[in-house]
C-alpha cells in the first residue's frame, strides 16, 4: 500500500464511514492486513477524527438551536402588543393676585388772606387865613407893589388897585390899610399885559364885587 492509499484509508476510518466504503476502497484482504498491522494506531486516529467530527456536529447543532431560540424570542417579542403609558398632564393654574394701591389724595387747604386796605380819610381842609393884602401893604408891597413888580407903572396899576379916581379892588379911604377884596391881588403872577399894553388881573376874584 502506498502513502496515498494509507491516508485515504485513515481518513475513511476517522470519518466513521461504513465498512463497505472502506472495503470498496481497499478490498477485504487489504483491510484485514491493515487492521492487524496498524492496530492501536488506527484506533487512536479514528477516535480523534471521530471526536473532532462529533465536536463539529455538536457545535453546528448548538448553533442551529441557538439561532432557532433567538428567532422564537424575537418573534415572541415582536408579537407582544406594545403598551403605551400615557401620563396624565397636570395643569397648574396660578391664582392671579391683583394688588390695588389705594390712591391717597392730599388736599392742601388754601388760605387766602385778603389784604386789608385801610383808607385813611384825609384830614379836613385846614382853613388858612391868607396874609393881609391891602392897597399898598401886605406881601410884595400890597396890590400896588405886586402890579408894578409885574412890569407896569403905578398909573397903569391904579385902575386895578384903586386910588382917588378909581375904586379898584383895594379902594382907598376905607382905612385899615385899605384891604383888597382878594389876597390874589398881592401876587405879581396874576398881572399880565392886555392888548393895549395895560395890566390885566387874571387871579382869583372870590369876595370881590
Amino acid at each position: 500500500m502506498d502513502d496515498r492509499e494509507f491516508e485515504e484509508l485513515t481518513k475513511a476510518i476517522a470519518d466513521g464511514q461504513p465498512r463497505r466504503r472502506i472495503v470498496k476502497i481497499l478490498g477485504v484482504g487489504v483491510l484485514s492486513g491493515l487492521t492487524g498491522l496498524f492496530g492501536s494506531r488506527g484506533d487512536t486516529d479514528a477516535r480523534k477524527h471521530k471526536a473532532k467530527a462529533e465536536g463539529k456536529h455538536k457545535a453546528k447543532a448548538q448553533g442551529k438551536h441557538k439561532a432557532k431560540a433567538q428567532g422564537k424570542h424575537k418573534a415572541k417579542a415582536q408579537g407582544v402588543v406594545a403598551t403605551t403609558t400615557t401620563k396624565a398632564t397636570t395643569t397648574t393654574t396660578k391664582a392671579t393676585t391683583t394688588t390695588t394701591k389705594a390712591t391717597t389724595t392730599t388736599t392742601k387747604a388754601t388760605t387766602t388772606t385778603k389784604a386789608t386796605t385801610t383808607t385813611k380819610r384825609p384830614p379836613p381842609p385846614t382853613t388858612t387865613t391868607p396874609p393881609f393884602c391891602g392897597h399898598s401893604t401886605g406881601p410884595n408891597g400890597g396890590c400896588k407893589g405886586a402890579c408894578t413888580s409885574a412890569g407896569f407903572t403905578g398909573n397903569q396899576c391904579n385902575p386895578i388897585c384903586g386910588n382917588g379916581q378909581f375904586r379898584g379892588a383895594c379902594p382907598v379911604g376905607q382905612g385899615g390899610g385899605n384891604p383888597c377884596c382878594n389876597a390874589g391881588y398881592c401876587n405879581p403872577n396874576n398881572f399880565v399885559a392886555g392888548s393895549n399894553g395895560n395890566p390885566v388881573y387874571v387871579g382869583p376874584t372870590s369876595g370881590c364885587p
